[in-house]
């Protein structure tokens, strides 16, 4: 009875932590949706494990977008700062090892930009990738396709 009772409990255990990554919530949105306008964006994600203070959060984006014009990076929720980087389609935000880790459930926004919303195929959502990892970590902490709600 013992060992079908550690069974259940086991399985059930596996079960409950096998959907880390499902339980990670991430927006992107322009708060301009003027198209052809320069806007700041926010991204806006709920992560299920901790933020460490080295993260490094990177978006690719589709080839339309022009990351050069990218300066800033900025959140009232993870103190510390960012350094910004742009290297051909990918935006790669890092945190300055400076603040706290944020604990895990925490709802978190990043201010980025200005970004130039694009003016063609509005009628098409954009999709890009995110990842986020710890800074010198070849795994990430999650990694997602997003759409840019526009709208």
């Amino acid at each position: 009875m013992f060992v079908i009772r550690s069974f259940f409990v086991v399985a059930f255990t596996l079960i409950s932590f096998s959907g880390i990554e499902a339980q990670t919530k991430m927006s992107l949105k322009p708060l301009s949706s003027r198209p052809g306008s320069l806007s700041m964006y926010e991204l806006k994600f709920t992560l299920s494990e901790p933020l460490v203070s080295n993260a490094l959060t990177e978006l690719q984006f589709p080839g339309k977008y022009n990351l050069s014009t990218v300066a800033l990076a900025s959140s009232n929720d993870i103190k510390g700062g960012f350094t910004i980087q742009v290297n051909g389609d990918k935006l790669i935000i890092k945190r300055s090892g400076l603040g706290p880790d944020v604990k895990a459930q925490k709802e978190l926004k990043i201010i980025l930009g200005p970004l130039k919303v694009p003016t063609e195929n509005q009628s098409v959502d954009d999709k890009i990738l995110i990842g986020i990892k710890a800074n010198g970590s070849k795994e990430y902490q999650v990694s997602q396709e997003l759409i840019i709600n526009r709208k």
